[in-house]
């Protein structure tokens, strides 16, 4: 079984996986949300995850390679990739999918796994293609209140811990093609941010 968890009202034939015409577009312009809506479920060749035969392909994929499915979930999609949770009978699972830009993460991941263990998910040794990975699902639930303090402070001694641990792995990290961002290109970033702004 396959669904769609995303916040908001999403037209039901992009559920279904075909595309908005634009006389059905009509009938969601009463909804603000709806010209996003509409172009999120406007398929582009550029973001894979966006065509209608995608998260199929990925549902036949993950059968093949997982046991005890109760229920494969398109969880998030944007501009730059997808995530999709994979729940067994014992566990769960995370697929995510990147532009190829971004695909180094599996390469960080795998390293941060191997050099400062239990800092990520775990990264499991299967995957679709190269811009896809899947991990393990952690234990926790994600700081989402501005206000909830408590956690906020845990999740970045968690993050800053990571990040001390990790500085000694740069010229891995380089050596197995993950961009490096020194200071000097943060601040440059900083500035064309603001500019922007």
């Amino acid at each position: 079984m396959v669904c769609v968890e995303t916040p908001g009202k999403l037209p039901l034939n992009w559920i279904k996986g075909t595309t908005q015409s634009s006389s059905q577009s009509s009938s969601h312009s009463s909804d603000p949300l709806a010209p996003f809506l509409i172009a999120a479920a406007t398929p582009c060749r550029a973001e894979r995850w966006s065509l209608p035969s995608w998260l199929a392909h990925v549902e036949d994929w993950i059968q093949a390679h997982f046991r005890a499915i109760q229920q494969v979930s398109q969880v998030r999609t944007c501009p730059n990739g997808a995530v999709v949770r994979i729940d067994c009978v014992d566990t769960a699972y995370y697929l995510k999918t990147q532009i190829e830009p971004l695909a180094y993460e599996s390469a960080l991941l795998a390293i941060l796994n191997r050099r400062v263990p239990g800092v990520c998910p775990h990264i499991l040794p299967i995957r679709p293609d190269d811009n896809t990975f899947v991990t393990e699902a952690i234990v926790g639930s994600p700081v989402s209140l501005p206000g909830d303090s408590q956690s906020w402070r845990a999740t970045l001694v968690n993050v800053a811990k990571m990040q001390i641990e990790s500085a000694d792995l740069v010229i891995e990290f380089r050596t197995a093609g993950i961009p490096y961002h020194g200071l000097a290109a943060l601040s440059a970033g900083m500035e064309e941010m603001f500019d922007r702004l």
